[in-house]
């Protein structure tokens, strides 16, 4: 049975995570995202779980 081509995407027809792939290779994207893990969202500390947020609406009766 013929293998079927992937067709080759196109930059703008990229996802995300495949342009990163394109770019950087895959060893690359891997060390970016562990990046963006570590320093840009990084997991919430126990001070902050404790914490109770309000919501800021106001509830408006009619």
């Amino acid at each position: 049975m013929p293998e079927k081509k992937k067709e080759e995407k196109k930059p703008l027809d990229m996802t995300t995570d495949e342009a990163i792939e394109f770019l950087f290779g895959q060893e690359g994207a891997e060390k970016l995202k562990g990046y963006v893990r570590e320093k840009v969202n990084p997991p919430p500390d126990e001070k902050s779980l404790k914490v109770s947020a309000k919501s800021s609406r106001k509830h408006i009766s009619k």
